[in-house]
């Protein structure tokens, strides 16, 4: 599906001409031009701007403004602005303000600091998306609308407490219900009547740095992770009230939200969103496979193969980091085009123009304090905004067709992070991506997808810890499995139901017999100390591996043997096994392995599947596809520091430079793209 209400990549960003004088914003317009910018999100924090006061609205700022960028040829992502409650408002209802974990109420002055369940903030929103609305009903230049900004933090007042009792009620009918469901008999904590319940508080539910770690745990875990799905819903009914405000008055608006993937069900916040939006801030050292998997997990959350948008990147530094490099030569173009060819269809910054003052007032911008557009920076800038302007919508509306697909899950993560877990600081999405990393070197384009999802299109779907696992769930791996399918998926997986109530007789739980094992202890390693896995099949690389962190101890159920431990007193055990379920294989890894191992697993599973690689290039050179019915778009970015020769396996078409070309040179931080 391409975005009909524009043409072309949307490139520019987060634009604050409310902080700046009139002589600015003009100077700003003639410096967009000048970069080539075509779009900016306005209206982020801006509420105070056009309703000053209670019952008065001014917009004749925000108009004035909205109709310089309409003569100069600047599209709108029009933000609803309830991000930033105005002073006047919280003032008059302080009760707005959520209140921490910790039983401490916010002050005014940040963003993002109120109670997504407070009445009367549900009604103010609600009122000031539909003013909005009605104003700029008729403005053509508004192409999209950004509801809210970033959501970041939860709120435990008593109106969520409120909120979250009903909410239990829908969810599990009687208390005789919830407590079975919550285990609550544990440790003698058994509800009998709803108001007993509260939201998670220092006071009753968090264990404070545990071991002297410095790691919080929650003592009842199941309740910790059922606060963290009403928090999604409850933001997620905040989207369905603005969204709604505003197509009462515009029936054809799209709407979106920048995600920053932090503590909530992404899965379920893109639900009332048409467009899923993130917000990318790669640091210095990150691997690129990093940024990549979370573009792959944006790609998928409106299930259906639709674009995103890349919101916000930074033309330079990022002001939050503990220390802030400046982006290297091509870093900042390299960022876009590797977005784009994941599946977004913008190139957007934070922000247009530095602010004088203020948290972020050292945060990169495409216009820095100088002014000045003939800097390193702004002549990069340029160059990206003229290659935009040439790639224009010609693969706006093609698809990432994936063969591979990671099962991850944000329920698994809670699971993982916040009990007492057999081995303690262990980060979840960490160990997905060490598992993911090795298709991303490979040039394999890879979904990132929930267990219940229509997994029957790819060849192959690996799960690292995929902790928690419903009945639902199951099934549908197992039919994956039954149909033809390849399965790989590790220790700690299939654990816990999504109460987080473990599957009795054995791990891992209800994939016991689909698998062939049946796990009897796990063992996990201090940071000093490794295993081995002795190979005891053919189509690996070498005979002995090494691995560590977690050992599974196997019972074998009719699985085949790949691979053995090498040391302590369970050597001789198997941790890598096969087995035939149905028409398809259930691979299991009982260790953590080395990436030689890794490599030459999947190395091994991708030439049985027929997976297909996009093309074979040397370390560093990311290559990814983009494709329809009839065309086919093939980008190539070099992230490593020295010049790289690329072989295309014949002459295509460089839309770029409208060249032919056989062999790509691409110099550090550089990229091309080609119709095949």
């Amino acid at each position: 599906m391409a975005l009909t209400k524009w043409n072309g990549i949307l490139y520019g960003g987060d634009y604050c001409p409310e902080q700046w004088d009139e002589e600015t914003l003009h100077e700003d317009i003639r410096i967009m031009k000048e970069y080539g910018i075509n779009a900016v999100t306005l209206n982020v924090h801006s509420w105070c701007v056009y309703q000053p006061e209670e019952g008065a609205y001014s917009f004749g700022v925000m108009d004035h403004i909205i109709h310089l960028l309409e003569e100069n040829g600047i599209n709108i992502v029009m933000a609803t602005g309830t991000a930033a409650l105005p002073n006047w408002l919280l003032k008059k209802y302080p009760d707005i303000m959520a209140q921490s974990i910790r039983g401490v109420r916010n002050r005014p002055a940040r963003r993002v600091n109120y109670c997504p369940n407070n009445k009367e903030f549900k009604h103010r929103i609600q009122e000031i998306c539909e003013v909005l609305a009605k104003h700029y009903k008729d403005q053509k230049n508004i192409v999209l609308w950004h509801l809210s900004n970033e959501l970041e933090g939860h709120c435990y007042c008593d109106c969520c407490a409120n909120e979250y009792r009903k909410w239990l009620k829908e969810r599990y009918g009687s208390l005789e219900a919830l407590n079975k469901a919550w285990n609550t008999m544990f440790w003698g904590h058994v509800y009998t009547d709803w108001e007993q319940i509260n939201p998670p508080a220092y006071d009753n539910m968090v264990m404070e740095n545990v071991n002297g770690a410095g790691i919080d745990l929650s003592a009842f875990p199941t309740e910790s992770m059922e606060y963290k799905r009403f928090m999604t819903e409850s933001f997620k009914k905040d989207f369905e009230i603005e969204k709604a405000a505003i197509l009462k008055y515009i029936p054809d608006a799209l709407v979106t939200n920048n995600f920053q993937f932090r503590e909530y069900d992404y899965d379920e916040l893109a639900k009332p969103l048409d467009i899923v939006s993130f917000d990318l801030y790669p640091e210095k050292n990150d691997s690129p496979h990093k940024a990549a998997f979370f573009l792959d997990m944006c790609r998928g959350l409106k299930k259906k193969q639709s674009p995103f948008l890349m919101m916000e990147m930074s033309p330079n530094q990022a002001s939050w980091a503990m220390s802030c490099p400046v982006k290297r030569p091509n870093e900042v173009s390299s960022i876009a085009v590797s977005s784009l060819a994941r599946g977004a269809e913008s190139a957007m910054f934070f922000q247009i123009r530095r602010s004088r003052a203020g948290f972020e007032k050292f945060h990169g911008a495409m216009i820095e304090h100088s002014g000045r557009t003939d800097t390193r920076q702004g002549k990069e800038l340029k160059k990206l905004g003229s290659n935009l302007k040439k790639m224009g919508d010609s693969f706006l509306g093609t698809e990432v067709l994936a063969e591979v697909a990671i099962i991850a899950d944000w329920n698994y993560k809670w699971g993982i992070e916040v009990t007492s877990f057999p081995k303690k600081g262990t980060k979840y999405f960490d160990e997905v991506l060490y598992y993911y990393k090795w298709f991303h070197d490979q040039n394999i384009m890879t979904d990132v997808v929930r267990a219940d999802s229509d997994l029957s299109k790819y060849k192959m779907v690996v799960a690292p810890m995929m902790y928690m696992l419903t009945e639902k769930q199951a099934d549908n791996i197992k039919a994956y499995v039954k149909n033809g399918g390849c399965f790989i998926t590790t220790y700690f997986s299939g654990i816990t139901d999504y109460q987080d109530n473990v599957w009795l007789g054995g791990y891992p739980g209800l994939l016991k017999d689909m698998l062939g094992i049946w796990v009897e202890e796990t063992d996990t390693l201090y940071e000093n100390e490794s295993n081995l896995i002795q190979i005891c099949a053919d189509g690996f690389s070498q005979k002995e591996y090494t691995c560590g962190v977690f050992c599974d101890l196997l019972r074998v159920e009719g699985a085949t043997v790949f691979g053995k431990y090498g040391k302590d007193f369970y050597q001789g055990q198997p941790c890598i096994t096969e087995n035939r379920y149905g028409k398809g294989k259930a691979i299991y890894i009982a260790t953590k392995p080395d990436e030689a191992f890794l490599g030459a697993l999947f190395s091994k599973y991708v030439q049985e599947t027929g997976v297909i690689k996009v093309l074979k290039t040397s370390a560093g050179v990311q290559a990814a596809l983009r494709k329809n019915e009839t065309e086919q778009y093939l980008f190539l970015i070099n992230y490593s520091a020295e010049q790289q020769k690329v072989e295309l396996g014949g002459k295509l078409r460089n839309i770029l430079s409208n060249e032919e070309e056989s062999i790509a040179m691409l110099i550090p931080g550089d990229y091309a793209i080609y119709r095949l």
